[in-house]
């Protein structure tokens, strides 16, 4: 498949960059109070070209972005604009994280306290329902537009929605350029996999590589159709991309090309982790408690025998089965076992691929406006922010079985030591004298969460047109 079959002038550039030269940002919730305004608002953000495309990021860039959004739309974001299904979405996707059983799946048990969320949940009387993710980010010397009549000032938004919240991106997210530093104080964002089509650059690197270099490289290469709908996934099947009524006749459904997007709000406990930390001494030389819970170092290096001290191309099969480097449980293992997934490394690095995720998160400062509560002060935290063609068994097979399952591999009775909300229990493997940690203090909490659908330019040309009057009409009366 070559990048001209992905029309990445359609596509958000959300699928080949973070933006990492763009260190401001905030993330907007937004509920749809009037569609017509609302519609308005969308035309006026695409006319002033902020939605970059996917081609004007690749090399030769002429010109950098000085400010950019992305935009999302939950399923129940997509009705209120007025954009009726032609063909079923998903019903992961249509449900929405935030019913009950479908967040209690997930192991979400306090899923009824979260401020915000893609769906109603009669139990959680006090959430708001998110309809839009705008993802807004800006160089360090522009001024956002979020004041005055800005398009993303609070009485510019106002017009058309209800805002649910507005969280600040941590702009020392990037101080360290290569691998931005999370909260906890490790980096973020390593092991993206590679997908095969979307990166000029990396394409280029791969076609111009030696037979070793390629094949230690296809390790790590996805097929396309695992994040852009409507293409070629791991299974050699065409991801499914539903269509909506209205959309121009063609030989492409509205969601092609596009991706959906599942959003977790954590908030991190950076005090207990610190204490928790500094409870638990290691040994001079030896990785700290957390750095095992981690799976790297501070520095980034992984903890499995003989890995690499640079880069991320290793299998834990073949450097560290027995989890006496980084332990079985540990968070990076978790969600992402690498070739562990199988009876022979090849096995598990095929199986693997079935369930990566593109990572497009950000760490945050302080939120506005969450709830009923204006001002949620500074909060620190992640944006978990994750592409993927297919919900169920990518996101949700990892959140649900790798991270907040209580077994996992062969361990029992303990989920993720970071992101698990219940069997708060770590076991640390060693050859000699093994050491099983319980009754784990709480470091993160979820406190909103939703899917998304990141539609192409062209789809989001199509819901910010006016709808007809009869269209009108028949939703109205429905």
């Amino acid at each position: 498949m070559t990048t001209l079959d992905l029309a990445l002038h359609d596509m958000q550039a959300l699928f080949v960059t973070a933006f990492t030269d763009l260190p401001n940002g905030q993330y907007l919730l937004l509920t749809v109070k009037n569609d017509v305004a609302a519609r308005h608002w969308l035309s006026e953000v695409l006319a002033d070209h902020l939605v970059a495309t996917a081609l004007e990021v690749q090399p030769p860039v002429t010109e950098r972005r000085r400010e950019v959004v992305s935009v999302a739309l939950s399923h129940a974001g997509l009705l209120a604009m007025r954009a009726a299904p032609a063909t079923p979405f998903p019903s992961v996707f249509s449900d929405g994280i935030g019913r009950p059983e479908r967040a209690l799946g997930l192991g979400d048990a306090d899923a009824a306290l979260w401020r915000w969320s893609d769906a109603v949940a009669p139990e959680a009387a006090q959430r708001q329902v998110a309809h839009l993710l705008v993802a807004h980010y800006w160089a360090a010397d522009a001024a956002p537009r979020d004041s005055g009549n800005g398009l993303f000032a609070r009485a510019t938004l106002d017009k058309a929605f209800n805002m649910v919240a507005r969280v600040h991106a941590d702009p020392t997210f990037f101080v360290q350029k290569a691998h931005p530093i999370e909260p906890f104080g490790f980096p973020d964002g390593m092991a993206q996999p590679e997908i095969i089509g979307l990166n000029v650059r990396k394409e280029r690197v791969f076609r111009d590589a030696d037979a070793s270099r390629r094949a230690a490289l296809a390790r790590n290469r996805v097929a396309t159709g695992e994040f852009v709908l409507g293409l070629s996934n791991e299974y050699n099947e065409i991801a499914y991309a539903p269509n909506l009524q209205g959309w121009p006749a063609g030989p492409t459904p509205f969601a092609h090309g596009a991706s959906y997007v599942a959003v977790r709000q954590i908030r991190q406990d950076v005090a207990a982790f610190q204490a928790f930390e500094q409870a638990h001494p290691a040994a001079p030389g030896e990785p700290s408690v957390v750095e095992k819970m981690i799976g790297r170092r501070y520095d980034g290096r992984p903890l499995c025998l003989h890995a690499p001290e640079e880069g991320d191309d290793f299998g834990y099969a073949a450097t560290d089965a027995q989890g006496f480097g980084c332990p079985r449980g540990a968070h990076m293992r978790r969600a992402n076992p690498r070739d562990t997934l199988g009876q022979t490394p090849e096995q598990g690095e095929a199986n693997a691929k079935l369930h990566r995720l593109l990572r497009r998160g950000r760490s945050y400062c302080a939120v506005e406006s969450c709830g009923t509560v204006e001002d949620c002060g500074p909060e620190t935290g992640m944006m978990f922010i994750a592409l993927n063609a297919d919900i169920d068994r990518q996101f949700a097979l990892i959140q649900r079985r790798w991270i907040a399952g209580s077994r996992f591999a062969d361990l029992a009775h303990e989920s993720d030591p970071i992101l698990g909300q219940t069997h708060r229990a770590f076991t640390i493997p060693d050859p000699v004298r093994g050491q099983r940690l319980i009754n784990l203090p709480r470091f993160t909490q979820v406190v909103g969460a939703g899917y998304f659908l990141l539609p192409t330019i062209s789809g989001l040309v199509f819901l910010a047109k006016p709808v007809p009057t009869s269209a009108l009409h028949l939703q109205d009366i429905r």
